[in-house]
Formats: structure tokens, sequence, C-alpha cells
């Protein structure tokens, strides 16, 4: 186990085990992910996840592989998720803010 979190620097000891517990969590996911699909790599799902974790890394051609496994197996799917399908005559992945679209905001504006 870690030694504890006390004393003066203990805020910033929190948060460092924080990002470490959430890069384990990362890891973890993506090492799922890769296994199901070497059993299953036409799974929707999966492929889905993975154009997604892609996506997140800024990985714009491995996004678009994965991505069009799911627009061709489950197009309905794929269409909720349109924001991972590359623009038109572009590689990488659409996102609001290069449509000009504001971002969606969760919380009220108080």
């Amino acid at each position: 186990h870690p030694p504890a979190c006390d004393g003066v620097k203990a805020l910033r000891c929190l948060v460092d085990r924080q990002i470490e517990g959430v890069a384990l969590a990362r890891i973890a996911h993506e090492k799922a992910v890769r296994q199901g699909l070497a059993r299953n790599a036409d799974s929707a799902l999966l492929n889905l996840l993975a154009a997604r974790i892609y996506s997140n890394r800024g990985d714009a051609a491995n996004t678009a592989i994965f991505f069009a496994k799911v627009q061709k197996s489950a197009p309905d799917m794929a269409a909720q998720f349109a924001d991972l399908a590359p623009a038109a005559g572009s590689a990488r992945p659409q996102r609001a803010a290069d449509q000009g679209q504001a971002p969606v905001v969760i919380w009220g504006a108080d």
C-alpha cells in the first residue's frame, strides 16, 4: 500500500493518487477492448469503444478505421455517435467545435 496522504502536501498527494487511478482504469479498459476485439472483431460495440478510445487520444486514422466498422455493421448505432465520423473530405473526426457550434452546457448558467 502507498504511504498515507497527510500533512501539508495531502491535497497534492490525493490528486496524484486520483490521476494514477484514472490512468490505471483507462489502461485496463483499453486492454479489455483489445482482448474483446481479438475474440470478436465484428462487434459493433467493441469497435465503437475502440473508436472512442482512439478519438480521445487524437488518433484520427484509427478512429476512422474502427468507426467505419460500426457504420457498416450497425448504422443506427453509428448515427448516434456521428461526432466520431470523419468530416467530409477529411480523415479526422468532426467535432462540434469544428462546425462552429457552441459546446453543450450540462449545468445551469447562474
